[in-house]
């Protein structure tokens, strides 16, 4: 993982991604949108992130490279600014998945009011009614 330009974007490059489902044989594939815990430990609960010396963080992938085939980094937005000099960033180690939320972004945008968009909240509003 690396600094990647303003505060709290980083670029994540990966080996190999393992899906962790113990059943399917595919590899994991990031998505704009993707919702990861950074962290220094691979948790087997969530209680394991609590233990001294862990350290974590939440992500969103706000980048993916566009070659299907073989996807090997992305760029990743974290939650607070984490504070860590470049040497620190490699404590990083497990990238846990939890959701998308490109689905919720877009209905937020579809339902949010805002004055360059009153035909949209005119459309809600009539189908609300």
């Amino acid at each position: 993982m690396e600094v990647a330009g303003k505060s709290g974007l980083y670029f994540m490059d990966v080996d190999f991604w393992d899906n962790g489902a113990g059943f399917s044989t595919e590899t994991y594939t990031a998505r704009n949108g993707d919702i990861f815990i950074l962290s220094s430990l691979k948790p087997e609960s969530a209680e394991d992130l609590n233990r001294y010396g862990v350290t974590y963080c939440l992500a969103m992938v706000t980048e993916v490279s566009l070659d299907d085939e073989y996807q090997k980094g992305f760029r990743v937005k974290v939650a607070k600014d984490i504070g860590l000099e470049e040497e620190d960033l490699s404590k990083f180690r497990h990238a846990i998945f939890l959701t998308n939320i490109m689905t919720n972004i877009r209905i937020w945008k579809a339902l949010s009011f805002d004055t360059h968009m009153d035909n949209n909240f005119t459309v809600i509003k009539s189908l609300l009614a």
